[in-house]
């Protein structure tokens, strides 16, 4: 599995947080095969679509690998 440019990732907001605070959700991503992650994956990076910089996050695979956008 590759995961590109995860900053851009919607989780939505969880279900009775109510009082008018919007709070995202955590997001958990698994595969029993290696996983590959390319690019940007903060919270509050640029252009993100993440609207909480504070998110749990929990990726999980066989393998994790940290890929850099860096060309040469």
């Amino acid at each position: 599995m590759k995961i590109v440019n995860g900053n851009l990732l919607q989780t939505g907001t969880c279900p009775g947080t109510g009082g008018g605070t919007i709070i995202n959700c955590g997001l958990t991503i698994a595969a029993e095969n290696p996983i590959y992650l390319q690019g940007d994956f903060n919270s509050n990076s640029a252009g993100g679509g993440w609207s909480d910089p504070h998110v749990a996050v929990s990726i999980v695979g066989d393998a994790v690998t940290l890929l850099s956008n860096k060309l040469e």
